[in-house]
């Protein structure tokens, strides 16, 4: 609108075209980009409301080791957790009969000596493993009677984090918006869970401005499928609102559990 000398002409605003739907350089799914007038360079949300990166940072001091041991583990680099493949390491677990095929250099000569039978030391190997934390942070997750779920949703994640990475496991995984999908390739020590909190906070931020969900829960699930490689730690954290409009999810979860140890925490509303 233009006023001159007490008279005004008004134009009709054009429409704003749609953003173009494009892929994250390190996720297969789609995702839109946010409105440019609905994330501002403005301070950050407070983190009652949505948690920032700094914030999740700060909950490395209360991980702990949770015992989240593998049930299958099929790498060989060596880590902080006990494996079920016996075989030359720092843990030594017993001394049994000698069977074909063990390493002759962990022989125990003096049970064989005393029972006048072979006898070999048997050692637990320690392995590492990729954990995957896959979180939800879709429009649903921005609620709650007390504390909102997607805030739960992020300490949790980042307190599995932190507790991985003193384990010496590799941190990654998957992190859902309404409109974006986060891939965190699996990394070592903290820098591995920093990418993870970045993302975090971030996708969080963003559900302080209500946008459609693109995302279901089965194509979450199926994300997961593609990057979990065999022996993987897999978290999946959400509240699964929409598990019981789409059946087939149960079974891709089974065919995951059957060769990663998934864990499913449901973050609920009292």
């Amino acid at each position: 609108m233009s006023c001159a000398t007490g008279s005004c002409s008004t134009s009709k605003p054009k429409p704003k075209a749609s953003p173009p739907v494009r892929r994250s350089r390190n996720c297969s799914l789609p995702f839109r980009p946010p409105e440019p007038d609905s994330m501002t360079n403005s301070q950050p949300v407070p983190g009652a409301v949505a948690p920032t990166a700094e914030n999740l940072a700060r909950l490395r001091h209360h991980a702990r080791r949770l015992g989240l041991f593998p049930r299958r583990v099929a790498r060989t680099t060596g880590g902080g957790h006990s494996s079920r493949r016996r075989g030359r390491g720092m843990e030594f677990e017993e001394v049994r009969v000698y069977q074909p095929g063990d390493d002759v250099r962990s022989i125990d000569w003096r049970v064989t000596a005393r029972r006048s039978e072979t006898h070999t030391k048997v050692f637990r190997e320690e392995r590492e493993r990729p954990v995957h934390l896959v979180v939800d942070l879709r429009q649903p997750m921005f609620f709650g009677s007390q504390r909102l779920k997607s805030t739960v949703a992020c300490e949790i994640a980042a307190t599995l984090a932190w507790t991985g990475a003193r384990a010496g496991d590799r941190i990654g995984g998957l992190v859902f918006g309404t409109a974006t999908a986060h891939h965190i390739r699996a990394g070592r020590g903290h820098l591995g869970v920093l990418h993870l909190l970045r993302a975090l906070g971030e996708t969080a931020q963003r559900l302080v401005v209500p946008q459609p969900d693109r995302h279901r829960l089965e194509q979450m699930v199926e994300e997961t499928r593609r990057i979990a490689h065999p022996g993987a730690a897999l978290f999946l954290i959400s509240d699964f609102f929409d598990l019981a409009d789409q059946p087939g999810v149960e079974r891709q979860l089974f065919e995951l559990s059957r060769h990663c140890d998934i864990t499913l925490m449901a973050v609920q509303d009292p």
